[in-house]
């Protein structure tokens, strides 16, 4: 399911000419390798020429109606049978017209068409959108990197710490197309580190950021881990994200084993989620991670989705795969699981970043 959900996006991207150049040359490759992408991407392709057509051919509906009724009024002096003829001819043109207009809107609308839409409306990430900086962080951005020029923040959201030297986990919506990341220490502001992305998975809308930072700063040991159980239907669950300008706390329940429109790498819960929130871990009662939080149905007030750890995981050993890459140990011990909940809070805080994506 997450599959279509990313091949409809990435082919809607193509069809709209916001591919960049390197996406582009990747989507070229997948249409010669993959027979099956490839029909997908003509169909959309013969999908979006029936719409062109459909209105060519109401617009030419419009122009015999317009012709019908001029020459009702503007020419009385041509003969009635002739009249009747060039009507004939007129009412035929509409009528297939018509007909056209209705065969693309039916296509479309047992194809589901409407309905995708729709269901995609329904989705939203809950990234913030800023439009300018705080002279306070324009200040802080000269003094840490000398850049005159004028600097946007784009989004914002939540990032954590996965490893004691400095790898982060967050989503993959929240930080692509970027030019430069920052992530914040919720525990002191002055705390501020410029990251990278070190690893991406589009599919699982997750990304592994690496901080840039001095070899003798100390980041901690990470005091939980991901969860070694199963995750049950009704379990509680908490979470801490930036959706203000301090960490913001949340709680509820797992409401489904699958996320939006039944997709199978995420949860559903009712943990009340705001935009900034994308990016936050997602906790069961000791305090075990289960999940990352990337979105909310837009129609339903306690439907919050998180990606499942699981793949959390499956990335990090992807990485561990890739010669190229640093391979990252994750946490193995939990040093929270028997503490109440606002000591849990108290102890995870300081392993919580604000991000801040600029352009």
């Amino acid at each position: 399911m997450e599959k279509d959900i990313h091949n409809q996006d990435l082919i809607d991207r193509f069809l709209r000419d916001e591919l960049k150049q390197d996406e582009l040359q990747e989507f070229n490759q997948r249409m010669k390798e993959d027979e099956a992408f490839a029909r997908e991407v003509e169909e959309q392709l013969e999908l979006i020429q029936s719409l062109k057509h459909a209105v060519r051919v109401g617009k030419l509906k419009q122009k015999m109606n317009k012709a019908h009724h001029e020459l009702e009024h503007n020419y009385p002096f041509i003969p009635s049978r002739k009249k009747r003829s060039i009507r004939s001819f007129l009412y035929t043109t509409a009528v297939a017209a018509s007909i056209a207009l209705a065969i693309v809107l039916g296509t479309l609308y047992f194809a589901g068409w409407f309905d995708y839409n729709r269901n995609i409306a329904s989705y939203y990430e809950l990234k913030k959108d800023i439009e300018n900086l705080s002279t306070n962080q324009k200040s802080m951005w000269k003094a840490l990197f000398k850049a005159e020029k004028k600097t946007v923040v784009k989004y914002s959201g939540t990032c954590f710490l996965l490893t004691s030297d400095g790898y982060f986990v967050t989503n993959y919506h929240l930080v692509k197309n970027n030019d430069t990341i920052l992530v914040t220490n919720n525990t002191d502001s002055l705390i501020q580190f410029k990251a990278i992305v070190a690893y991406a998975n589009r599919s699982a809308d997750l990304a592994i950021l690496k901080a840039i930072y001095d070899s003798g700063y100390h980041f901690g040991s990470v005091p939980f881990m991901i969860s070694p159980l199963d995750v049950n239907l009704g379990q509680d669950v908490f979470t801490l994200g930036f959706s203000k300008a301090d960490v913001v706390f949340g709680e509820g329940t797992i409401n489904s084993l699958s996320g939006f429109k039944s997709d199978t790498i995420a949860y559903e819960t009712s943990v009340p989620a705001n935009p900034g929130n994308s990016g936050a871990p997602l906790l069961d009662n000791k305090g075990n991670l289960i999940g990352i939080i990337s979105g909310k149905h837009a129609k339903k007030v306690s439907s919050t989705f998180a990606i499942k750890a699981k793949y959390l995981q499956c990335i990090v050993d992807e990485m561990a795969s890739d010669s190229t890459l640093n391979a990252i140990i994750l946490p193995k011990v939990n040093s929270i699981k028997w503490l109440s909940r606002t000591d849990q809070i108290k102890k995870l805080q300081p392993f919580i970043y604000k991000v801040e994506v600029y352009q």
